[in-house]
């Protein structure tokens, strides 16, 4: 999926007989980071 169309389209759709066999885990945290945020936090 590549558009916020395409993905609101799969959810809609009945997922019951999905395979989660064909999803592949992604480490985020070694994925390359194009931006950075600050947050403060009471």
């Amino acid at each position: 999926m590549t558009t916020d169309e395409e993905a609101e389209a799969f959810l809609d759709q009945d997922l019951f007989d999905l395979d989660f066999a064909q999803f592949k885990p992604f480490d985020w945290e070694r994925h390359l980071k194009t931006a950075r945020i600050t947050m403060r936090v009471p």
